[in-house]
């Protein structure tokens, strides 16, 4: 599973976000269908606890109840130096974020419109405020007003050389409504990232992949490395259970903030608000000066207007996105369960293998310990046989002289019918101790081959939420 640090901040993570928001945007009808999910989930949880489900999946679990009623949560993702926090500036239409060659996001930054409360429904100090790398790090933006529905989370890159950065981003992955997932031109969809994109899609979260710095490379070389990121996503976002094929958007994330930046008659560095009240997905191609500013507005415009078409159904993408979670942690404990009824029917049949072998080893031991005490009834047999002459010959009355003196019969009687019966005994009795021995040494032996056996056979157990993987994590 994912590592204990990974785990921790998980598990650490408050559900913070608060409640108002998507009640004001449902319809009846949506509101229905929520009262319906919460009581699904619900049910869930309380499967989920029959089955001993782990403590950060069952946190997880809980949350979702919480982000049901909260607002539309967008994490922005990837490697750092990818440029995330450009993008999510260009999104803006300012420099809300530090950008910079270094990891400059070193906690998870929420953006939010100043309008819109930010209350944690519960107490955690380790997020309170600014700074730490456990913290969150809140920044008003006004003027941009589809942030009224949505919160905009910048997180810190996932291959950074803190690995705090990449538990505290993945920790965010099953309370994200929309990925969208940053790679770049630089370095398109490395492994680390083809690792961290099945993570994403284990959540069966809803993603937008995003090509930052495509102004980099000309026509025909992009082209090629856009392909290359859509084919490999397609591959790892399907093969860790994601619904939906990927679509790859180039865009140059700098281009587009500089082009916003003339919206305004003063520019955006001296104030301008027009470029910050602009919505998604408005014309920037006019403002384009030659071909490779029209050809980056044009891959903006696009992104954007992509953008905006899922937060026009910011309702129905909410719940489903909750479901995704949910889904998520019902296949992995079904497998679990599937894993456990496996083991089962092994078990079963081992005892039923082990009960048989009890009735083969007393049978067979009855039949030979019939033969090894015939043995010691010979010898008893035979000293009666001696005892039986003996008498006939001493009691006699030519022997009576001999009968007067019970010393002397005694010893005669020792002599000839006792004789060594003592030694004879107690040597059966020594060579049926050791079958007795050597039958259980047997039996012993045969028994732990046929648990090893079973043990061998024991399939792999379930593996962490996040990502495609099976096997890590066995139950019994």
């Amino acid at each position: 599973m994912m590592s204990a640090m990974g785990r921790g901040a998980a598990r650490r993570l408050p559900s913070w976000l608060h409640r108002r928001a998507l009640c004001s945007v449902l319809t009846p009808t949506q509101r229905d269908l929520r009262q319906r999910q919460r009581g699904a989930l619900q049910r869930l949880e309380q499967a989920l606890v029959r089955v001993q489900a782990t403590p950060e999946h069952l946190e997880v679990l809980r949350e979702s109840f919480t982000l049901l009623d909260s607002l539309f949560l967008c994490c922005v993702v990837g490697e750092f130096n990818a440029g995330k926090s450009a993008l999510i500036n260009a999104l803006l239409g300012r420099h809300a974020c530090a950008e910079g060659v270094l990891p400059t996001t070193a906690s998870v930054c929420l953006l939010k419109h100043p309008d819109v409360p930010f209350e944690p429904l519960v107490a955690h100090s380790e997020f309170a405020g600014v700074g730490g790398a456990a913290g969150i790090t809140v920044i008003d933006v006004p003027g941009v007003e589809w942030l009224r529905s949505i919160h905009l989370v910048d997180t810190p890159g996932t291959n950074s050389i803190d690995e705090a950065h990449t538990a505290l981003t993945s920790g965010f992955l099953p309370r994200a409504d929309l990925v969208l997932f940053v790679t770049s031109s630089e370095r398109p969809f490395s492994e680390s990232e083809q690792r961290f994109l099945g993570a994403v899609a284990g959540w069966r979260k809803q993603v937008l992949c995003v090509l930052n710095k495509a102004d980099l490379l000309p026509p025909d070389q992009l082209d090629r490395v856009v392909e290359y990121v859509r084919t490999n996503a397609d591959r790892v976002v399907l093969g860790a259970g994601g619904g939906k094929p990927v679509f790859v958007h180039p865009v140059s994330a700098r281009a587009a903030l500089a082009l916003k930046s003339r919206a305004g008659p003063h520019g955006l560095e001296e104030g301008g608000a027009a470029a910050a009240r602009m919505e998604l997905g408005a014309p920037l191609q006019g403002l384009a000066r030659d071909a490779p500013e029209a050809t980056a507005a044009r891959q903006w415009e696009g992104f954007e207007a992509e953008m905006r078409g899922v937060l026009q159904d910011v309702a129905r993408l909410k719940m489903v996105s909750q479901l995704a979670t949910a889904s998520r942690l019902l296949e992995l404990y079904s497998r679990v369960e599937d894993h456990n009824a496996v083991l089962s029917r092994a078990d079963a049949d081992t005892v039923a293998q082990a009960r048989e072998r009890i009735r083969d080893f007393e049978t067979h031991t009855r039949v030979d310990f019939d033969a090894q005490v015939a043995r010691a009834q010979l010898v008893l047999a035979q000293l009666g046989v001696r005892g039986h002459r003996f008498l006939q010959q001493e009691l006699t009355l030519s022997q009576l002289p001999r009968l007067l003196s019970r010393e002397r019969f005694v010893s005669r009687f020792e002599a000839m019918v006792v004789a060594d019966v003592s030694a004879q005994l107690e040597r059966v009795a020594l060579a049926l101790a050791d079958w007795m021995d050597q039958r259980a040494a047997a039996q012993a032996r045969d028994t732990q081959a046929m648990l090893q056996a079973r043990i061998h056979r024991t399939p792999a157990g379930v593996g962490p939420a996040g990502g495609g993987g099976g096997g890590g994590e066995g139950k019994g």
